[in-house]
C-alpha cells in the first residue's frame, strides 16, 4: 500500500499531467507549464531543456534561507516568498517535483495554476447617451437591495477599507482610489491601471460616488483599494491572491471582493492564505459563486475560491428575483444578489452592462462595508447579519439565505427608522452628459516592511 506521502507525490504528477492537456482552454488553469514546453529543446549545445512548472512548496516554518536553498539545489527559482502562509513560490524541473515533495520539512508542493474573472460578457459595448441617461433602469442592483434609504441617511461606508482583486481599476469620475498595488509578472509593482474592464466594473458596483450622475455604489464613502491579480487578459496565478492577501493584511483592509474563480481546487495553502487573513486579522472575504451552473441549479458547482469556508459565495439573480441561469449552485451558495444585466463604471470613462455572478459578489461587499462602519468588526458577525436579514428566494442551494438586503441588515445592528415608501430605489437623479474620464493611476500607499502580529480596525477594537 502506498504511503501518504507516496500517494500525494503521484497524485500530484497527475495533475500536472492534466495541466499540460488542458494546453490553452480559456475555461481551465493556464500557463502551468511556464516555459520550454513539451519538445522544445533548450539553447543550442544543451539538449533539450527540462519542462520546467510553477509550484507552491509549503514547509513546516517559516521560509529561510535553508528553505530557499532547498529548492535551488534542485533547480528551482524563487518567485516569491509569503509570511500569511509558510511557502514560496517558485519555478521548478517537473522531475524536480518529486525529491522536492519528499524532502523534509516540506509539507505540500501544489501547482501555482490560475485564476479567471468570473464575467459573461468579457468586451461588453458602450452604452449609448441615451442608455447613460437612463441611469435609473440600468443601474437597478443598488436600489434594488434597499441601499438608497442608507445613503439617504448619510449611512455610506465612510473610514471603511475596501479591496477590489481584480484586473485592477482604472481612474473613473465615479471613483476614488485610495491606492492599490499590482502582484501580477507582469508591469511595475504600482501599476494598478486596470485595461481589462473588469475589476473597474466591480470596483463601481461597490463604491460609485453618490454625485448626481452615472450610478452609485452600494457604500459610496469607503476607502477603495485596486489590487491588480489578473493580467489584462483576465487571468492570475494563484501566488498572485496570496501576496495580494498578505497587503491586506499590511494596509488594515476591512473587506476583500474576489470576482474571478478557479474550476479546480487551489490546494491548501490558497485556503491557508484565506483562512488566515479572515480568522487571524479579522478580513471579510466576499466572491463569486461562479458561472458554471445549469439550467436546473441543480448541481454542485460552487467555484474556488468561493468554495472556502472563510469566504462568502454570492450566486446570481435577476430583476424578478429569479436565479441568473449561469449561477453556480451548491450547499457553499451563502448569498445571492443582482447579476444580471449590471450597469457600472467601466475603462475609459465607460459606464457598461455586465452579467455575472462578478456583477453579483461586490453587491454583498458593499453590504459588509456598511455593516463595518457601523461598528460590526467580527466576520462571522458580518456574515450571520447578511444571512439572517436576506429575502428567502427558495433552494438554498441556489440562493443562499436569499437576496442581500442592505437595509435591513443594517438596521438589525444600528437605529434606523423604516424607509418611506419608494425610498429603496437608486439615489442618484437622472445625469447630465458624464465628463470623460480621468486615465491617470492613483498612487498606491507604502507598504509596511514587516508583518504585523495583528491589527486593529482603527475604530478601538482590534480584530480577531
Amino acid at each position: 500500500m502506498l504511503s501518504l506521502r507516496s500517494q500525494m507525490v503521484r497524485s500530484l504528477t497527475v495533475l500536472f499531467a492534466a495541466c499540460a492537456a488542458w494546453g490553452g482552454g480559456s475555461a481551465q488553469p493556464q500557463g502551468v507549464w511556464a516555459q520550454n514546453p513539451p519538445g522544445q529543446a533548450g539553447p543550442p549545445g544543451q539538449g533539450a531543456a527540462p519542462r520546467m512548472v510553477d509550484v507552491l512548496i509549503g514547509f513546516d516554518q517559516p521560509p529561510g534561507a535553508a528553505q530557499r536553498d532547498l529548492v535551488r539545489g534542485r533547480g528551482g527559482e524563487i518567485r516569491r516568498s509569503f509570511w500569511l502562509v509558510p511557502a514560496v513560490a517558485a519555478r521548478i524541473p517537473e522531475t524536480a517535483v518529486q525529491a522536492l515533495a519528499n524532502a523534509r520539512g516540506v509539507t505540500v508542493v501544489e501547482p501555482d495554476g490560475e485564476f479567471h474573472a468570473v464575467d459573461d460578457q468579457q468586451s461588453p459595448p458602450p452604452l449609448t447617451e441615451q442608455q447613460i441617461a437612463a441611469e435609473l433602469s440600468y443601474g437597478w442592483g443598488v436600489g434594488h437591495i434597499g441601499a438608497g434609504p442608507l445613503h439617504a441617511m448619510g449611512k455610506l461606508g465612510a473610514s471603511v477599507r475596501v479591496a477590489v482583486l481584480d484586473t485592477g481599476i482604472k481612474s473613473h469620475v465615479e471613483l476614488g482610489i485610495a491606492g492599490g498595488g499590482n502582484f501580477t509578472d507582469v508591469g511595475p509593482a504600482h501599476d494598478y491601471l486596470d485595461r481589462h474592464g473588469h475589476g473597474t466594473h466591480v470596483a463601481g458596483t461597490i463604491a460609485a460616488f453618490r454625485n448626481g450622475f452615472g450610478v452609485v455604489g452600494v457604500a459610496p464613502a469607503v476607502e477603495l483599494y485596486g489590487l491588480k491579480v489578473l493580467r489584462d487578459n483576465g487571468s492570475g496565478q494563484f501566488s498572485f491572491m496570496i501576496s495580494a492577501l498578505e497587503w491586506c493584511v499590511l494596509n488594515g483592509i476591512d473587506v476583500t471582493n474576489h470576482s474571478y474563480s478557479s474550476g479546480s481546487n487551489p490546494g491548501s495553502l490558497m485556503q491557508q492564505a484565506f483562512d488566515a487573513a479572515y480568522h487571524d486579522f479579522g478580513i471579510v472575504h466576499v466572491a463569486a459563486a461562479g458561472n458554471a451552473g445549469n439550467a436546473g441549479g441543480n448541481n454542485d458547482t460552487v467555484q474556488w475560491p468561493a468554495r472556502y469556508a472563510s469566504v462568502v459565495a454570492v450566486a446570481a439573480t435577476n430583476q424578478n428575483d429569479s436565479r441568473a441561469s449561469f449561477s453556480s449552485s451548491g450547499p457553499a451558495v451563502e448569498v445571492s444578489a443582482p447579476g444580471v444585466s449590471i450597469f457600472s463604471t467601466y475603462i475609459d470613462g465607460l459606464w457598461v452592462q455586465m452579467s455575472g455572478t462578478s456583477m453579483a459578489s461586490p453587491h454583498v461587499a458593499g453590504v459588509a462595508a456598511l455593516l463595518v462602519a457601523e461598528g460590526v468588526v467580527d466576520p462571522d458577525a458580518i456574515r450571520f447579519v447578511i444571512g439572517a436579514t436576506a429575502k428567502p428566494l427558495g433552494s438554498t442551494n441556489r440562493f443562499g439565505a436569499g437576496l442581500v438586503q442592505a437595509f435591513d441588515a443594517v438596521a438589525l445592528v444600528s437605529d434606523v427608522a423604516d424607509p418611506p415608501p419608494g425610498a429603496d430605489e437608486p439615489t442618484d437623479p437622472e445625469p447630465e452628459d458624464p465628463p470623460p474620464g480621468d486615465d491617470g493611476p492613483v498612487d498606491p500607499e507604502p507598504e509596511p516592511e514587516n508583518p504585523p502580529p495583528g491589527r486593529g480596525n482603527g475604530r478601538g477594537n482590534g480584530k480577531k
